[in-house]
């Protein structure tokens, strides 16, 4: 048993990792021992292209109970059945992608605004003016902040470097947030002053702490997709609030058209149980 790795102990009980490496050939005669059908062919031209890794994430719905038949596909599993999903949930990142784009610019822009307008171009610097952050998180924050000045090759941050570098370690708002990753905004928004976070979600439509959670589970879904990971059927680790007194009319601008609740994706939801949708 490997006892450490750089130096980093494993705990005794620490089960050792034992698969070998196969050939795509070899990958596919396990998986036809498993009982998935398939063209030998087109199997082993996609494992080459994707890798079993990335494929075993949208075949194991289709496996029996390993309690009692180990790794094998349920009758009828065909790998055709698993290409299908795969293809749906890239062409699902792509759309999400680019809804996201929009929003993500928006937020950019908003709280650069009014960010800027309330506490001034450099206000970031005083943490006083972000006053719903402790000194730990906005210590965070602005080191990733100059992180990502350090790093920026973009022609703005070279101009600014080259023609205010000397008086300035950081640009201003308007220009700041363009470089920083989303995942910092959910943390711009939480920490700005709250007419600002209300006027934002205002704007909107939603309670402020409703679309702080929206902001968290965006950038989960944003990053799946921007990293290629698998989207379909992903648990987001942190759950979405859902506004209350929602009428026909929001129901329908999200997708949710009448008699929805009868779609067998949605209905075994909606038919109570500790964590349904009908509980929100």
């Amino acid at each position: 048993m490997i006892a450490n790795l750089a130096g980093v102990p494993f705990p005794g009980d620490c089960t050792e990792y034992a698969k070998l490496w196969l050939s795509y050939d070899e990958q596919a005669d396990r998986l036809a021992e498993r009982g998935l059908g398939f063209d030998r062919d087109d199997l082993v031209e996609h494992l080459a292209d994707v890798g079993y890794c990335r494929l075993s994430g949208y075949w194991y719905i289709y496996k029996q109970d390993s309690d009692v038949q180990g790794e094998s596909f349920t009758e009828g599993t065909t790998f055709a059945k698993v290409w299908d999903l795969y293809t749906f949930d890239r062409q699902l990142r792509f759309i999400t992608l680019d809804a996201i784009e929009r929003v993500e610019i928006y937020m950019r822009t908003q709280l650069a605004y009014r960010l800027a307008e309330q506490s001034g171009p450099f206000g970031f610097l005083n943490r006083s003016t972000l006053p719903n952050i402790d000194q730990k998180a906005y210590g965070h924050f602005m080191s990733k902040c100059f992180t990502a000045y350090d790093r920026s090759k973009t022609l703005f941050i070279e101009h600014f470097k080259k023609k205010y570098g000397d008086s300035h370690g950081l640009p201003p708002y308007w220009t700041l947030v363009n470089i920083m990753d989303f995942g910092m905004m959910p943390t711009l928004f939480r920490g700005s002053p709250n007419v600002v976070k209300k006027g934002i979600a205002d704007e909107i439509g939603i309670p402020a702490g409703v679309f702080e959670s929206w902001l968290l589970t965006l950038n989960t879904v944003r990053n799946a997709c921007a990293h290629h990971d698998r989207l379909w059927n992903k648990r987001l680790g942190n759950r979405a609030k859902i506004p209350r007194g929602r009428n026909e009319e929001d129901l329908r601008r999200m997708g949710f058209y009448e008699g929805w609740e009868e779609c067998p994706i949605w209905k075994k939801w909606m038919q109570g149980g500790e964590n349904s949708a009908g509980k929100v």
